[in-house]
């Protein structure tokens, strides 16, 4: 039997700009923008076609299933497959007809969808696609009392996933013993185990810091930028640092046209050596801290990491403390909220992408307050990007700077980000300040640390399946 791929219109329901795409939210209707025409293209006696695949399938909230197409015909006729109507999820027809992409919603623990089938002699079938939906959930959180064995209470602190060793590792941040009293320390977190050990380290260790921020690839080598010192001074300083052995290798790295900040953007791809800087906390004119507003591009040339500004035709407004997931496999960052202000914190409510690979970089807005179901804004909070999705996860923060802001919340980034709010039960305390990341080993987003009106925090909890 010959197989044909074709492009159909819908055959009922709305178009996936309608619907909010693949990236559109649980209960909407889903559409097929293609179609599968199988068959030899024969008369026949009028049989209708038959699906033979899979009617129960079971998916992960949030995320896209493939679903194979396995239909036939017993008088050879073609056979053409249209998404007929979905539930709980949307649903699209591959361009080369050999599956179906169905993209579980966040919300809900099963959808439908329903194929039409038809044979082009007016012989049609209607199969039903059970979709179970495996919901997120929270796991078991990691605590431990303070020990000089075990990290102390800290926030701002820098995570670098070692995938090929099932570890991450934890470097410095600031304390609460005396509040934040800076920390120069290093730690391996075991992905299996979830275990904490020292590292063993060699180079050039960087010093006590918080809010150093990271860059890495897929590789064994990332990079910290940035952050503040003692007295709460702004950093210019950037370290790469190679986790290839079981030591943590550190290198400071020379550089030239470089600007202090903290709580900043850093974005890039260690492999593709293209890194951009954005906003923060930096040196006033005159004396004293600005809240920067200004987009660098940093690239290597002969061995030195060579910063330039770039003029960017529209880009996010000056802030510090924003929630930042980078997406390394598309050169992509994602920004968040953030503070305006400083007695004020006038938290933005925006979400803005900017491609790091592109020349020149470019930001783009994608969501724009209540009227895009942006979370009210904060800063210092909690973020981590999974790729799988891909989506970007944002808790916590503050935007008051006297209490923690409610919600864990998921930007959905199958097509252009959609939020939603998530509600999910027996999670972590809230809090500000945190930090996490995600292990692609597992498909677990990790968080940790941080603080509350009420506590310093010394944990890791996971989210996922």
């Amino acid at each position: 039997m010959g197989v044909a791929v074709v492009v159909l219109a819908t055959a009922c329901g709305s178009s996936d700009e309608e619907s909010g795409g693949a990236g559109g939210q649980a209960g909407t209707g889903g559409s097929g923008a293609t179609g599968a025409t199988s068959g030899s293209g024969g008369s026949g006696n009028g049989t209708a076609p038959e699906w033979n695949g899979a009617t129960n399938v079971t998916a992960k909230e949030g995320l896209n299933l493939t679903v194979p197409i396995d239909v036939s015909d017993a008088d050879g006729d073609d056979v053409t497959v249209t998404v007929d109507a979905a539930m709980g999820a949307t649903a699209t027809v591959a361009d080369d007809g050999s599956s179906l992409t169905v993209a579980a919603g966040y919300g809900v623990d099963s959808a439908s969808v329903d194929l039409m089938l038809a044979d082009g002699t007016g012989k049609t079938t209607t199969v039903t696609l059970s979709v179970k939906i495996d919901r997120l959930m929270w796991g078991e959180s990691d605590t431990w009392v303070n020990s000089p064995t075990l990290p102390e209470a800290r926030e701002h602190g820098a995570w670098i996933v070692d995938t090929a060793k099932d570890r991450a590792i934890l470097v410095g941040g600031s304390g609460y013993d005396p509040y934040l009293e800076v920390l120069d320390d290093v730690w391996i977190y075991d992905l299996k185990t979830r275990e904490f050990t020292s590292a063993t380290t060699s180079g050039d260790v960087p010093g006590p810091a918080g809010s150093r921020r990271v860059a890495q690839g897929d590789g064994t080598v990332a990079y910290l930028f940035g952050g503040y010192g003692d007295n709460q001074s702004n950093l210019d300083e950037l370290y790469k640092v190679d986790f290839s052995a079981d030591e943590i290798a550190f290198t400071k790295v020379e550089q030239e046209g470089q600007k202090a900040r903290a709580l900043h953007v850093f974005a890039g791809d260690a492999k593709l050596e293209r890194f951009i800087a954005f906003g923060g906390i930096g040196d006033g004119l005159v004396g004293g801290s600005a809240i920067l507003d200004d987009t660098q591009v940093m690239m290597f040339e002969g061995g030195k990491a060579v910063w330039k500004t770039v003029m960017v035709p529209k880009s996010p407004s000056a802030r510090y403390g924003a929630f930042v997931g980078v997406d390394p496999e598309h050169s992509r960052a994602y920004v968040y909220s953030g503070a305006q202000g400083t007695a004020n914190i006038d938290p933005a409510e925006d979400t803005w992408m900017i491609d790091f690979a592109a020349d020149p970089v470019a930001w783009k807005k994608i969501a724009d307050g209540a009227k895009d179901n942006v979370p009210p804004g904060r800063r210092n909070g909690m973020t981590v990007f999974d790729p799988t999705g891909p989506r970007m996860f944002v808790t916590g923060g503050t935007a008051d700077a006297m209490s923690t802001s409610p919600g864990l919340f998921v930007l959905d980034l199958r097509e252009d980000g959609a939020w939603s709010e998530l509600e999910i039960a027996m999670g972590p305390p809230l809090r500000s300040s945190g930090f996490g990341f995600f292990d692609p080993t597992s498909g677990q987003s990790f968080f940790s640390f941080g603080n509350s009106s009420s506590a310093a925090y010394r944990d890791v909890t996971p989210l996922g399946y």
